[in-house]
């Protein structure tokens, strides 16, 4: 049981890309952030603002706030269906 601890939990990029994930490459925050520190321009510009891991599923709350047009929240789930 001690390796349940030394285990680092799964990056948010993974839980909303899959294996979309390198098409993304800087433009990702690192870790969540709340929605107060999301600035409206520049790079990075797609945060994670919830991610949960359930027993059956996962999910990823982003937002992406690309110059040229509305920040926009993204939601993403993986797992059993």
């Amino acid at each position: 049981m001690i390796f349940a601890w030394t285990i680092a939990p799964v990056p948010w990029g993974v839980l909303a890309y899959g294996r979309h994930l390198a098409s993304y490459g800087n433009r990702r925050a690192r870790g969540i952030v709340k929605e107060a520190d999301v600035p409206t321009d520049g790079t990075p510009d797609i945060f994670a603002k919830y991610v949960g891991e359930g027993l059956n599923g996962s999910v990823a709350v982003t937002k992406w706030t690309t110059a040229g047009r509305k920040s926009a929240l993204r939601f993403a789930i993986m797992g059993n269906r």
